[in-house]
């Protein structure tokens, strides 16, 4: 990368666009199917593979340049959803069911509210 850099090179930095925040025995498989289901849309996706309390990994999230943080706990996981906060942009945290999450995303990204009006 140095070198790359000195001869004027250096690679596009490309800041993820979601970054998924988990914790649980249950939250961890959920995550892990949601962030390769966004990732198949072209979506770039940062997911949490360290430890660390949820305050901690959304000071990771946030430092990450993401524009959105989705939240899987038990509880979450339990419902079938996530939650969804915009680190960059005004906006309520909101739960948004599995099947939705995509669709909910890809429209948050994009700024439209026609996806996030579905919200649940």
């Amino acid at each position: 990368l140095e070198l790359m850099k000195e001869c004027g090179r250096a690679p596009e930095v490309r800041l993820p666009e979601v970054y998924v925040v988990h914790q649980g025995a249950e939250a961890g498989p959920m995550a892990v199917r949601v962030a390769e289901g966004l990732r198949d849309l072209g979506i770039r996706v940062c997911w949490h593979a360290g430890g660390g309390s949820f305050k901690a990994q959304m000071r990771r999230a946030d430092a990450s340049g993401a524009a959105l943080a989705l939240i899987i706990g038990d509880d979450e996981a339990a419902a079938g959803c996530a939650a969804v906060k915009p680190l960059r942009a005004a906006g309520e945290q909101r739960a948004v069911a599995e099947p939705q999450l995509a669709e909910v995303v890809q429209g948050m990204l994009r700024g439209g509210a026609g996806a996030s009006e579905r919200m649940n």
